[in-house]
């Protein structure tokens, strides 16, 4: 089959069922009541992946996960071009209100991820999904499954909004870290079974809080939980922001309590006795106004461990420093150009019993443009291309362990206004 026929093939899902989007966006029902809305964002992606690290590479202590040394054994595992359809986060949403007395709203919206590649039990998921109640004198609560407030207040210029899930998010780079985690890691969190809570308005600020008791599967021992908050500022074109996330209990590089237990020269702590604490602190800015939209986020990730079997060499604390710059440019009522850059630096690290850690190695960047043709009131044309540097210790966008990525994309958009 020609690269050609494939890439129509990838497509022909969104063309049956284009006409139907079609048909919902020009209706206008009653908001209040039900609206309908959609982001779908289908494409033809090529992944190119450099030469990883070799035997004998300084990668640090968080590069080979172990206590007694710090250079690769053998060769890292070298990863082959990937040519495949994608959707992405694509999604298709509905919400409203449920009732309304005086000043009180009630309502709810719920979200499904689509994708018409794989098994049919695979291709429609839940993303959002909560219920909320809106006060002016109280703001509004929601429960449910839904971003994080440390999410919703940061990385406000997201590329061409085909970004979340996509080759040209930035998440993994200013929102986690290079090194191989065993458990979950990332700042860039959607969560269920989580209570958030956002502020009315005072001169332009609002505050947000949300709170998670059963964000991640961890080990049997400990219970997991994620707390957020942030406040906000806007003014005119500008953004403002400061949030911050706790996570307890995820086990960063300790989690699996089916895995064996730890070899002496592992940093793994002893899964039926570790804990842990990871935080993140993030500063945000952006400024909006006439054809050009900017914003920037520069974030602190601290991840730590504790295990009371003090066993000498295993994990304590890992931290670092990322940051991001984005940018767009809206040419004319068709064209939109795009781009951003993210960086994570190497960080510093500790080990228990006084054993040295060597962060050396890690780090990286990501360097992505982009570019949208609009062709009418729903759907778009988009390309798509990013870099990815890893130093040689370090995994950022999708790559083996030090090797550089180069990836394209061509799509289609498809959304509601």
């Amino acid at each position: 089959m020609t690269r050609r026929l494939r890439i129509a093939r990838a497509l022909l899902p969104l063309a049956c069922v284009a006409p139907w989007l079609a048909a919902h966006a020009q209706s206008k029902p009653d908001p209040a009541a039900f609206e309908f809305y959609f982001n779908l964002y289908p494409e033809w992606k090529e992944q190119h992946f450099g030469t990883p690290s070799a035997a004998g590479t300084d990668v640090g202590n968080m590069g080979t996960l172990r206590n007694d040394t710090t250079l690769l054994s053998k060769n890292a595992s070298a990863k082959a071009t990937t040519r495949d359809q994608e959707w992405s986060n694509s999604y298709i949403g509905f919400r409203g209100q449920l009732l309304r007395h005086g000043d009180l709203t009630v309502g709810y919206d719920v979200q499904g991820l689509i994708d018409f590649v794989g098994r049919f039990q695979e291709n429609f998921r839940t993303r959002d999904a909560f219920v909320w109640v809106d006060h002016p004198d109280f703001g509004r609560l929601s429960y449910g499954q839904m971003d994080t407030m440390y999410k919703e207040a940061g990385d406000p210029l997201r590329l061409l909004n085909v970004s979340s899930g996509n080759i040209v998010s930035t998440a993994r780079t200013q929102s986690g870290v290079g090194w191989k985690a065993a458990g979950d890691t990332t700042f860039n969190n959607r969560v269920n079974h989580m209570l958030l809570w956002v502020s009315p308005k005072w001169s332009g600020f609002n505050l947000g809080a949300s709170y998670s008791t059963r964000p991640v599967v961890a080990n049997d021992h400990v219970k997991t939980s994620l707390a957020a908050a942030s406040v906000q500022w806007r003014n005119g074109p500008w953004y403002a922001a400061l949030a911050t996330e706790v996570h307890n209990n995820w086990l960063p590089v300790s989690k699996a309590a089916d895995l064996p237990l730890p070899a002496a020269t592992s940093i793994r702590n002893m899964p039926a006795t570790v804990t842990s604490r990871d935080q993140g602190w993030r500063i945000t800015g952006a400024w909006s106004e006439g054809q050009w939209r900017f914003a920037a986020d520069v974030a602190r990730l601290r991840y730590t461990e504790d295990d009371s079997a003090a066993l000498a060499g295993k994990f304590r604390s890992y931290a670092n420093y990322t940051g991001q710059v984005s940018g767009e440019y809206k040419l004319d009522a068709r064209w939109r150009f795009a781009a951003n850059h993210a960086r994570g630096t190497a960080g510093t690290c500790t080990l228990s019993g006084g054993v040295s850690c060597s962060t050396n190695g890690l780090g990286g960047n990501q360097t992505s443009v982009g570019a949208m043709a609009r062709l009418n009131d729903i759907a778009s044309l988009f390309v798509l291309a990013v870099h990815t540097r890893n130093n040689p210790a370090a995994y950022y966008g999708s790559s083996a362990q030090g090797a550089n990525t180069n990836a394209y994309a061509v799509g289609i958009k498809l959304a509601s206004k």
